[in-house]
């Protein structure tokens, strides 16, 4: 029993009265959780992906990984069966512990964070395999490192915290700001509206494609707060923009007026067309009642009977009638055709000259180019 104890740890089957070991192999069937497509590797040797069948694996334990993007599984499984051996490899079912310690202990206002969860300082239970970022952060307090959690391993961790100051710049959108230490070691800005830094030098630039380049020099002091507001100047190119875009604006009021005063003068011309034209008429028709008043007169002189005189004098009441009538029409054709023609020429003259502006907006944009 001994013997054939110790022969199955190594992976071997142990027979009586044979002097050679027999050696036994199963096979292991690795899936991974849902949505995940991971490389296998079994005693550091690939496999090919998951879902996978390792055949011929010797009776023993070995080390099977499982790895993807952000992701890793790692676990001994021991083999001895010749039946199937199905295995998820899913790093939540595996757990470890974190210590953790904080130096000063007396260190106050800060929050410990394990990635976004908060912890407390400690022994932290039942955390699943994989690695974790640990930082600290509050009342200028500032820690930031990464920590690998194995299964049913205790890994320990001390948080020294450094006192920090914060600096919060105010810049336009979209500027883009660079940060470097007395050494010339290029900082990450992130948050432009909270920066944390370790006390010391600094020299903080501003790049924007509207301003000229901006660049101080900084002290930062533990425990502090500074804000900025650096006084950007707009770039030369950026005022001819600005002044294209106001006589582009000017330039579209001035071409609406103008509309507005061609089409008054067109319409003044067409009523003073028509007015016009109606007054010739109607000086024709002045005409014609006219002559027929005078015939009509002449007639009624000559007449001999009273019926005919009568009828006669009829005309001459109706003649008379239709000249005043049209006399007043035209009279108001004229008037009309004076006013228009008043107005249009109005119109036309308050029609304003654009060439003086359509060359400063081609001067600009050829500057601009």
């Amino acid at each position: 029993m001994t013997f054939t104890a110790a022969y199955n740890l190594v992976g071997l089957k142990y027979i009586s009265g044979v002097d050679a070991a027999i050696e036994e192999y199963g096979s292991i069937y690795v899936t991974a959780p849902e949505g995940m497509v991971l490389d296998i590797s079994l005693d550091g040797k690939p496999q090919g992906q998951t879902p996978s069948v390792i055949s011929d694996v010797a009776f023993g334990v070995h080390i099977l990984s499982a790895t993807g993007d952000n992701y890793h599984y790692e676990s001994e499984i021991s083999v001895n069966t010749k039946k199937l051996i199905e295995i998820v490899a899913d790093n939540s079912l595996l757990k470890g512990n974190l210590l953790v310690r904080i130096t000063p202990a007396d260190a106050k206002g800060y929050i410990l964070k394990l990635n976004d969860m908060p912890v407390e300082p400690g022994l932290i239970k039942d955390l699943s395999i994989g690695t974790y970022r640990i930082s600290a952060e509050g009342n200028y307090w500032h820690y930031e490192d990464k920590v690998n959690i194995e299964n049913e391993q205790t890994a320990e961790v001390n948080v020294v915290l450094e006192r920090h100051g914060e600096l919060l710049v105010t810049v336009p959108p979209d500027a883009d700001i660079e940060l470097y230490d007395n050494d010339g070691n290029h900082i990450k800005v992130d948050n432009p509206e909270k920066i944390s830094l370790l006390p010391g030098d600094y020299i903080l630039s501003v790049t924007h494609e509207d301003f000229i380049p901006y660049e101080q020099k900084l002290v930062i002091v533990a425990g502090e707060t500074q804000e900025l507001a650096p006084l950007l100047a707009h770039t030369e190119l950026f005022l001819k923009k600005e002044e294209l875009a106001t006589l582009e604006a000017k330039r579209e009021k001035i071409a609406a007026d103008s509309s507005v005063c061609t089409v008054g003068a067109i319409t003044s011309a067409c009523i003073c067309g028509v007015s016009a034209c109606l007054s010739l008429v109607f000086e024709g028709l002045i005409s014609r009642e006219s002559s027929a008043l005078t015939n009509n007169y002449t007639a009624y002189v000559n007449s001999t009977l009273s019926s005919e005189a009568e009828a006669l004098n009829s005309a001459i009441t109706l003649n008379k009638s239709n000249i005043e009538s049209y006399r007043i029409f035209r009279t108001s054709g004229v008037i009309g055709a004076g006013i228009s023609a008043i107005i249009g020429g109005v119109f036309y003259l308050l029609n304003p000259d654009t060439s003086d502006i359509d060359q400063q907006i081609a001067n600009l944009r050829e500057g601009i180019e």
